[in-house]
């Protein structure tokens, strides 16, 4: 009988330690759990926030170039417009230096490389077709290849606006377990 005694006595006991301990650990394992949740869903909306900025910087970016080579080209149609009737182009040239810097330090900064590659294209002629004014040898040619390159590069970089105005990245971020 004394073994029953023990066994009555002992095994409560054991039950009751048995069971705070696994109380414990199952806490532990839930906090754990909660803690990689919590860490995920700030992970994601870090992720999420350097992907708007990025958009964000992108769009204005490309908006800004797009105005900008428009610029420079109208620029130098109004130089070359100068030069051809023999008045003092130096305010329009002015404006044409203005003009190629803008657009010179966006097309750097541009993200995707073959809006770059366009734009520098659309650029660099711009800067030719004014040269040959300075030089008094502006073509119909010169000014429509310039106008094509132009083209170009405003068309492509109006689709990658678009692109990014239509993703459906946008959105709480979504946690899964």
């Amino acid at each position: 009988m004394d073994w029953k005694w023990t066994l009555t006595a002992v095994l409560p006991v054991v039950s009751l330690v048995l069971g705070a301990w696994l109380t414990q650990r199952n806490a532990a394992k839930l906090e754990e759990a909660q803690l990689r949740r919590e860490h995920k869903i700030r992970e994601l909306e870090r992720q999420q926030a350097r992907h708007g900025r990025r958009e964000d910087f992108e769009l204005n970016q490309l908006t800004d170039l797009h105005a900008a080579l428009t610029q420079l080209f109208a620029q130098a149609l109004a130089h070359a417009s100068h030069v051809a009737d023999d008045t003092d182009p130096t305010e329009t040239n002015a404006a044409y230096d203005e003009a190629n810097r803008k657009a010179n330090a966006l097309v750097a900064l541009t993200l995707d490389d073959g809006i770059r590659e366009l734009a520098d294209k659309a650029h660099d002629t711009i800067a030719l077709m004014n040269l040959g004014v300075g030089q008094g040898a502006l073509t119909r040619s010169t000014a429509a290849q310039g106008g094509y390159h132009l083209g170009r590069a405003q068309h492509a970089i109006a689709a990658r606006i678009r692109e990014i105005y239509s993703s459906d990245d946008y959105g709480p971020p979504v946690v899964t377990s």
